[in-house]
């Protein structure tokens, strides 16, 4: 965003990031850059939001624009020199008006109606965006259980859960159709990071019921707590985000009159009220709230994703199956208001339980705390290498994947989403220190997986990754592949893995170049170090180790506990056969590259490339 100083000049000067004037400016159009990304098919926002016009020319303005038709050129001045002197802007203190504000009065798009635009207000967090979004609640709760929710919403003849669902399913089965023979394929990840925060929903639906917002904070210091709920209040009434829905009016006492004069009365109480329910359906259809259950959208706060996503899981999963039957099937639970008061585990649990499928997998998603800070266009969060580095997040991430073992079954777990961003403090001040803070925090999650012994997929790789806008959704910027066509970070997920292991896992890490260790005089540190342990020999198929290309340039040691070692140079993957079949048997494999300084002993191989040598 800019604005011109002077105004009319021709000046354009283009406000920091966090500031109030970028954060207002950003609001308005002309809108002079892109966040890219795919959202769901029109078609199918159509059928949850049927009362809105996506033809409208203000359709992608931000519905909480439309608050600034209440200001004046004064009041926008008053509020910039208020929100200048708290947060040590430009803009506190004088009394001209500041010439930002100007712009902004000046780009004020015309008055709109709330069915012409969508109500998702563009936090930098687009998971902050999607929580306090009504618009995207009840496209969430239309796939998912719109007879419920919103009782008679139909398209074409059907229920819109119907609709979708069945749309969805046979969308899986056609991917599934193209896929299924293929190598790299392990299995379907049937719905991303599905958003089934009823909270804001719920806040509404008080207010219909009661009519009056004392009712919708109520009900949100019953679901959060007084604290977290007073502040859940104030944050969606200060941004708009409940609809207008007018109060009840107070009704005259007509009980002590008589005659033409209590008529009169009677009379204009029921023009009151009718008065009252009039603009009531107006506004509840203009914001698409008039077919909703306000008691059901309460109840989804408890047990939703056991009630409805568990057999919106099995029912796509069972269409996969039909066409892929030997289908791995991945699932996550929901983004929901367990986000701010923590796991419900306990007394009142209605966790999702196991699902009527072979082969799923528990798929969490779990970040440290890279996002930018909560607000509009915020700058990129800035780190220190040693502010990062000797964080631990093996507690966190067993807490994420504690719903396999709690209430699935003891599924297997496969995080199937981590990552960090690659541009701390700016993409420049990044690349300048050549990606350090991102590597340590990549290299604490891989050595907390290890320890876990937890397969997982790194987000992302982004082949067109770009300087500006990242990984072109979002301006989120994850790819482990940069801008320059070059690895990042490489160092830290390059790492040994054993892809297939002949027993029972036991341990298992590797020590990266940026591994922290104590150092001594008399030892050198073991950098490049991985190691693997197992109990019995379940199989005759050997242990499978792959082993990135390039992270043992000067070839690599083998200590082994017992057995043989084969090393498939052009796959880069060493196998080992044990030996021992005692049912107690352990095994081990132990890797090291040539270090400096330090003798090696007891080793049986030596690898590298096509030649090897063993110790007899």
């Amino acid at each position: 965003p800019w604005y011109e100083d002077p105004p009319g000049s021709g000046n354009r000067v283009y406000p920091q990031p966090g500031s109030i004037e970028n954060t207002i400016l950003a609001l308005l159009p002309p809108y002079t850059d892109a966040v890219r990304g795919e959202g769901a098919p029109r078609w199918a926002v159509e059928a949850c939001l049927q009362e809105k016009n996506m033809d409208a020319p203000s359709w992608g303005i931000p519905r909480i624009v439309g608050l600034l038709d209440r200001l004046t050129l004064q009041d926008v001045t008053t509020l910039a020199k208020l929100a200048g002197a708290v947060m040590g802007g430009e803009s506190g203190g004088g009394s001209e008006v500041p010439p930002w504000v100007i712009e902004v009065m000046n780009r004020k798009p015309d008055p709109f109606k709330a069915n012409e635009v969508a109500d998702v207000i563009p936090f930098t967090n687009w998971g902050i965006a999607a929580m306090l979004s009504l618009d995207v609640a009840r496209c969430f709760f239309c796939m998912f259980a719109s007879e419920k929710a919103f009782p008679g919403l139909m398209k074409d003849g059907v229920s819109v859960k119907e609709y979708l669902q069945d749309a969805y399913a046979k969308m899986w089965q056609q991917v599934a159709a193209k896929v299924k023979d293929l190598p790299n394929v392990i299995g379907y990840d049937i719905m991303n990071e599905p958003i089934t925060n009823a909270i804001v929903l719920s806040a509404v639906g008080a207010v219909i019921m009661t009519g009056a917002l004392e009712g919708a904070e109520q009900t949100l210091v019953d679901l959060l707590g007084k604290e977290n709920g007073e502040l859940a209040f104030h944050l969606i009434t200060g941004l708009g985000i409940l609809p207008p829905i007018p109060q009840k009016p107070v009704l005259d006492d007509c009980s002590q009159k008589t005659g033409t004069e209590k008529d009169e009365c009677e009379r204009g109480n029921k023009e009151k009220l009718a008065e009252f329910e009039e603009e009531k359906a107006r506004v509840l259809w203009e914001y698409g709230l008039d077919k909703l259950d306000p008691m059901a959208i309460i109840g989804f706060n408890y047990g939703f994703d056991r009630d409805y996503l568990k057999p919106f899981y099995e029912r796509v999963g069972k269409a996969i199956l039909e066409v892929d039957k030997d289908a791995v099937i991945f699932i996550e639970s929901s983004l929901n208001f367990t986000l701010l008061t923590g796991s419900l585990f306990g007394v009142w649990d209605v966790s999702m339980d196991k699902l009527d499928l072979p082969r799923v997998v528990y798929a969490p998603h779990w970040y440290t705390d890279i996002y930018p800070f909560i607000g509009i266009n915020q700058a990129d969060r800035v780190f220190q290498v040693e502010e990062v580095r000797y964080r631990d997040y093996e507690p966190s991430l067993r807490q994420a994947e504690m719903l396999a073992s709690y209430s699935l079954g003891n599924i297997p777990v496969a995080f199937g989403e981590f990552g960090t961003y690659f541009k701390f403090g700016g993409i420049d001040k990044s690349v300048e220190q050549n990606y350090r803070v991102s590597a340590h925090i990549l290299d604490n999650y891989y050595e907390a997986f290890e320890r876990m012994f937890r397969s997982r997929f790194v987000w992302c790789y982004t082949p067109d990754n770009d300087k500006r806008y990242g990984d072109l959704w979002n301006k989120e910027d994850f790819s482990i592949y940069g801008f320059d066509k070059k690895p990042r970070a490489r160092e830290a997920w390059a790492r040994p893995f054993p892809r297939a292991l002949a027993g029972l896992p036991i341990s298992m890490h590797y020590y990266s170049p940026l591994h922290y260790f104590d150092l001594s005089s008399k030892i050198v540190p073991p950098y490049g170090e991985f190691e693997v342990r197992y109990r019995s020999k379940e199989t005759s198929a050997p242990t499978e180790i792959a082993i990135p290309e390039g992270i043992y340039p000067d070839g690599f040691y083998v200590w082994v506990s017992d057995g043989l070692c084969y090393y498939d140079y052009k796959g880069h993957v060493l196998y080992h056969y044990p030996a021992k079949d005692e049912p107690d048997a352990e095994h081990f494999v132990r890797i090291l590259p040539p270090l400096k300084g330090q003798e090696m002993k007891g080793w049986r191989y030596f690898f590298k490339d096509e030649y090897v040598i063993r110790a007899y």
